[in-house]
């Protein structure tokens, strides 16, 4: 009927009839179909507008939340808990604008990690844990190379 809003394809024969990008769908365990953020936020609007915004709120309060656990990591505290020590009101300047070099390439490599540990599944504390191990590592290479540079 016309203006339902029915699918005859799962979303694995979607991707592979129509060649799609930015779609990705797996099956089994931790599998689920996932998609671009822009592709995600057009969807929920087709749904409805309520829900677009709901979704583009909860991603924004996830994205604060992993931003959260790097500065955890990285600094050993949250953007807010630092901002508050240092009387700043706002959001600016910002944590990571005080960062040095080594620790703004350490936290590239950070990213990039805790991408990979979400999408294995491990909760925050786990990837924190995680997350600290690397980053002392990392900064400890990195000073030692810039030592032996002597930079």
């Amino acid at each position: 009927m016309a203006g339902d809003n029915a699918f005859t394809l799962t979303p694995q024969q979607w991707i592979k009839t129509t060649n799609t990008i930015g779609i990705v769908s797996k099956s089994g365990r931790y599998g689920g179909t996932y998609a671009h953020t822009d592709i995600a936020f057009e969807f929920a609007s087709w749904i409805s507008p309520e829900f677009k915004l709901y979704i583009i709120k909860d991603y924004q309060r996830l994205k604060k939340a992993e931003a959260d656990i790097l500065n955890m990591a990285l600094f050993g505290k949250t953007a807010a808990q630092w901002r508050k020590e240092h009387e700043i009101k706002g959001k600016t300047p910002n944590i990571r604008d005080y960062a040095s070099a080594e620790e703004l390439v350490v936290l590239i490599n950070l990213e990039d990690t805790n991408s990979d540990l979400i999408r294995q599944g491990l909760p925050q504390l786990e990837r924190l844990k995680i997350l600290r191990e690397k980053l002392i590592g990392s900064l400890s290479f990195l000073r030692k190379i810039k030592r032996l540079l002597k930079i």
